[in-house]
């Protein structure tokens, strides 16, 4: 046994080195060694491969051969570390769906351009049509215009005889004849002139209606009709006179398209008008359409 106060070993009572009794001293149990082991266990290292697919991500361009780098590394079993793989799939996800939206935008933006585009060229041809079409339209009513008033400045100008015929507008008119009297007799009485010492010119007419339709020759009421007049002298004007009842009158006559109608129209004219040498005219009007015949 050991002694347990100085460690020597003996047998006996008491330790012959101290003197110690035997009961303090205990046998010396060998024990089995306990070995601690200071070593770190060794973390596994980040993937070079998928330090590389991320990388490629990052760069945006090459993000196709970074993913695919990075699905090759996941696959590989050699103990490293995966996470830059990870992140990396994780932002080529991200490239793909901005990929997709750009498109999307690009292709709506694209589509509504070329929309507008096309409904401004559209809105140009419309109004170039439209201003064309005006142009035209104008060109033709003052093409018109021009040759109504040229032919009414010619026909203003013409001076016609008795028994020639003469257009105005869809009227043909042909004065037959003329004549100044006192009176005008009908059937069942005369007409005479409402002022003492005037007399009638009367001027005997066939008219014909080339129109489409019926119209009224003089009417009482004109409201753009044909009308008649005197020209004398210097500018003097006299209106012709509706001899109401007269079966001759060619006042309100209403001719049917394609027909016609012979009568007479009466002026009441002053005497010395009439008992003077200077000529006198019937002027038709209608519109701006004039034609004149010489009656005296």
């Amino acid at each position: 046994m050991k002694c347990t106060r100085c460690g020597k070993e003996f047998d006996g009572r008491f330790c012959p080195e101290c003197g110690a009794p035997a009961a303090q001293a205990t046998q010396q149990q060998p024990s089995s060694p306990v070995v601690v082991s200071n070593a770190i266990p060794e973390k596994p290292k980040m993937s070079k491969l998928g330090i590389a697919a991320l990388v490629l991500c990052i760069i945006g361009c090459t993000f196709w051969i970074g993913i695919v780098l990075a699905i090759i590394d996941l696959i590989r079993k050699d103990g490293s570390k995966k996470t830059c793989s990870i992140i990396a799939i994780v932002v080529s996800a991200f490239w793909i769906l901005m990929s997709v939206v750009f498109s999307s935008t690009l292709k709506n933006d694209s589509g509504a351009s070329k929309q507008n585009v096309n409904q401004e060229q559209e809105t140009e041809t419309e109004i170039e049509t439209n201003e064309e079409a005006e142009q035209k339209i104008n060109e033709e009513a003052s093409s018109e215009e021009n040759e109504s008033s040229s032919d009414a400045e010619e026909n203003s100008e013409t001076v016609y005889q008795i028994g020639d015929s003469a257009s105005l507008k869809d009227w043909t008119i042909n004065v037959t004849d003329a004549q100044i009297v006192d009176s005008i007799s009908s059937g069942y009485g005369s007409f005479t002139p409402k002022e003492e010492g005037n007399k009638f010119m009367q001027v005997f007419v066939t008219v014909n209606n080339e129109g489409k339709q019926a119209d009224s020759f003089l009417p009482t009421i004109n409201t753009g009709q044909v009308s008649a007049k005197i020209l004398y002298a210097d500018g003097y004007e006299f209106s012709s006179t509706n001899l109401l009842g007269y079966s001759n009158e060619l006042h309100d006559s209403i001719i049917n398209p394609l027909s016609s109608r012979t009568g007479e129209i009466a002026f009441e004219i002053p005497g010395t008008v009439a008992e003077s040498e200077d000529e006198l005219l019937i002027e038709f009007s209608l519109g701006n359409d004039i034609i004149k015949f010489k009656v005296r």
